[in-house]
């Protein structure tokens, strides 16, 4: 899932004018405080310009997979390198469809757009104080308040870590880091089912399709799923080389 070099054409009217990504800061400092990775905050910067953020924009912070930004309304996850593009096209997902269901958009900061041209998750900037694990137990009441919706919905819920969270000005938790969610049960079906016919990139892995066959035997013999089409997806996958084991 390839995206946009950093040494293509710039489109962005603040590149354009001569600016440089790294000026687009609100604090200058940060890229001396953060200076190991200040190329890949160059990059993250223009991908997330390219993308529509306005500066200046204030650094949020860094994971292994994503650089994040926030302009005066909107935060730009950005993802750090080719690999991590397909898991944001993921999260990018997972958020659209939590955006849809009354239970759990309130609690969870809203998606506006995919961009994967630039690798770049554009939602909601949620300003306020990080979760921490001595205000577990309300961030707790949300998290099994909306697990089983997006179960129901075809969703397992992401990495839970307290400071996926931040508190809004009503002092509520919101969720606003879903990285590295997956798909279970039709919805998973429908996915593998569209990788294979070519309608949706292939997540780059070391053996993507081996990793497709065990999330689907995974869900051999729960209630609900298509087992007929599942069976199907696996020998078209077993066919095309994946792992049986």
């Amino acid at each position: 899932m390839a995206r946009a070099r950093p040494d293509f054409l710039p489109q962005s009217a603040y590149l354009r004018s001569g600016h440089s990504a790294l000026s687009a800061l609100a604090d200058p400092e940060d890229a001396e405080r953060h200076a190991p990775i200040r190329t890949g905050l160059q990059i993250a910067l223009t991908m997330a310009l390219e993308a529509g953020a306005e500066p200046p924009l204030t650094f949020v912070g860094a994971g292994a997979t994503a650089i994040v930004f926030c302009d005066d309304q909107q935060a730009y996850k950005v993802a750090r390198a080719e690999r991590a593009v397909g898991l944001l096209a993921d999260e990018a997902e997972w958020l659209e469809t939590a955006r849809t269901l009354p239970e759990v958009a309130p609690h969870v900061a809203r998606f506006y757009r995919w961009d994967p041209l630039h690798g770049v998750l554009v939602r909601e900037c949620i300003r306020g104080s990080v979760g921490s694990w001595g205000r577990d137990r309300k961030i707790r009441e949300i998290w099994d308040r909306i697990q089983p919706v997006m179960l129901a919905a075809g969703w397992l819920m992401p990495e839970y870590k307290e400071d996926s969270f931040v508190f809004d000005e009503q002092d509520q938790p919101k969720l606003v880091d879903a990285g590295f969610a997956s798909r279970i049960g039709n919805r998973l079906l429908i996915y593998v089912a569209q990788v294979l016919d070519g309608t949706r990139e292939m997540l780059d892995g070391f053996d993507p399709l081996s990793d497709l066959a065990f999330y689907v035997r995974r869900e051999l013999g729960e209630p609900g799923l298509d087992a007929e089409l599942a069976e199907k997806l696996l020998d078209q996958l077993y066919e095309r080389g994946a792992s049986r084991g």
